[in-house]
């Protein structure tokens, strides 16, 4: 289930928008993690709204400032859950209707006449994606499967192509085109290695991001094998004399032994915070 949180999501979203076009004539914007925005309201218009990201963000706001990605996470989680309100079982449907067109005059939405004029009257939504516009898509390497991760597995590939049809493929096509893509000559399935937990789904690179990986362990492997003469060991001890660096005896010896003749590629092992900069 964990795997495919995010494809779920994704798939609602897509079908979700396929069936506003086709019921109500709309028109998508570009997607953006997996979700468009309705073509027709104004940036200021959909702020209104979006009342639980306003709440996070002042939350945020007001808190530490997280400096990692990790830290940013952990300090959404919290502030979703801090925002987070109880349910109110008396809203009825009346009252909600209400609510929201009180909220809407305020965003200058307008009445509902005027708000059919504005979002069924945009330009016409292009075609369903073409199989090879699709496929290129995915396989993009500044935009696609591999752009941040070398490997992916089945759930990445239907959530990135329900993301990718705005709304323009059924459910059964959007799996279909992941079946098609993964049977491709464009992906490659990667071996898996012996797991002695949880079952580990299979997973897939591109042709193309392999090929790099290839080319750069071969570089590397060369590298390894030229010898180096290295630097003279009074240039370098005159070097952390003359930056007046208070190294410990470990990284004078990690200093002096890059510097030695040997090896071309030479890799420095340590954990977080011992030094190595």
């Amino acid at each position: 289930m964990h795997e495919w949180l995010k494809a779920s999501g994704t798939i609602f979203q897509s079908e979700l928008q396929r069936r506003l076009t086709a019921r109500l004539g709309v028109t998508w914007g570009p997607e953006r993690n997996g979700c468009r925005e309705l073509v027709g309201f104004t940036p200021e218009q959909r702020r209104a709204f979006s009342k639980r990201t306003a709440a996070i963000e002042a939350v945020l706001e007001a808190g530490d400032e997280a400096v990692t990605s990790k830290e940013r996470m952990r300090a959404d989680d919290r502030a979703s859950l801090v925002t987070r309100r109880r349910k109110d079982l008396t809203l009825t449907p009346e009252r909600l209707r209400s609510r929201w067109g009180d909220e809407a005059t305020r965003a200058d939405i307008g009445a509902p006449d005027r708000v059919r004029r504005t979002v069924c009257h945009q330009a016409a939504p292009a075609g369903p994606i073409r199989p090879a516009d699709l496929f290129a898509a995915l396989v993009d390497p500044t935009t696609g499967l591999c752009a941040t991760e070398a490997r992916f597995d089945h759930a990445h590939v239907v959530e990135r192509v329900a993301a990718l049809s705005g709304g323009g493929l059924t459910v059964a096509e959007i799996e279909q085109a992941a079946e098609d893509f993964l049977r491709s000559d464009l992906v490659v399935r990667l071996a898996t290695r012996p797991m002695t937990g949880r079952r580990k789904p299979a997973q897939w690179s591109t042709v193309e991001h392999r090929r790099i990986e290839d080319e750069l362990l071969a570089r590397l492997a060369r590298l390894r094998d030229e010898h180096r003469e290295g630097v003279d060991p009074r240039t370098v001890a005159d070097a952390i004399g003359t930056a007046a660096l208070d190294l410990g005896a470990d990284q004078r010896a990690a200093m002096e032994t890059l510097c030695a003749p040997g090896a071309s590629l030479r890799v420095v092992l340590a954990p977080a915070g011992h030094g190595k900069t």
